[in-house]
């Protein structure tokens, strides 16, 4: 009898309680957690900042793990500098055009060279990627505060995946063939050149 008098109780009450709830309002449950996950994306949904980045990873999963001890690194570091220093480092130009650039010959030295360049080439190849997609991935002016958990999201997004990447190429290592392995890593590489150039193509084409 009381677990029924409570049940009849509850009824009553959660309906007041529906009729007086407001609008709800969707926020994230931190502060400026929108903004770091829009950082961590950024990398994504952008095609120039995609396409540098890929071609700076396959160029460094490339004769595991020697190079990527020295060039992950140098490509960490040199997108935090591009995020530091801003979109000054092209000199007013559109990013896109040097994002694609830079791709373009990252791509073509991953595909077709990467036995000739040695560890601190390589790093020195994709710290001029990392500064480029460094200064691309930087948030829009705004509060200091978002501006930083918008970069640091951003600065994750560019730099993890490539990680990630290492990780598979290692066990990719240990369970494959390594020359099929190679192989693989350089047809992919001459996708995202070509990739690279249609869109530089794109973009340079004479106004209509």
């Amino acid at each position: 009898m009381r677990r029924r008098r409570r049940r009849a109780a509850l009824g009553p009450a959660a309906a007041s309680l529906a009729a007086s709830a407001g609008p709800a309002v969707a926020h994230a449950p931190v502060p400026g957690i929108e903004g770091f996950y829009s950082g961590l994306a950024h990398v994504a949904v952008e095609p120039a900042i995609l396409i540098a980045t890929l071609a700076a990873m396959l160029l460094m999963v490339q004769d595991w793990p020697e190079r990527f001890r020295r060039a992950w690194p140098s490509f960490a570091i040199a997108v935090l500098v591009g995020l530091i220093a801003g979109r000054g480092i092209a000199g007013g130009l559109p990013l896109d055009i040097f994002l694609l650039a830079v791709a373009l010959g990252t791509a073509a030295l991953a595909a077709l060279a990467a036995d000739r360049l040695g560890p601190g080439s390589a790093g020195a190849v994709a710290a001029l990627s990392g500064l480029l997609v460094g200064a691309a991935i930087l948030p829009e002016p705004g509060p200091a505060r978002d501006v930083v958990v918008t970069a640091t999201g951003g600065l994750l997004g560019a730099t993890l995946p490539a990680l990630v990447a290492g990780g598979g190429v290692d066990w990719l290592r240990t369970n494959s063939d390594g020359p099929v392995l190679r192989i693989g890593i350089r047809v992919a590489a001459s996708w995202v050149g070509a990739t690279a150039l249609m869109l530089l193509a794109f973009l340079l084409r004479p106004a209509a």
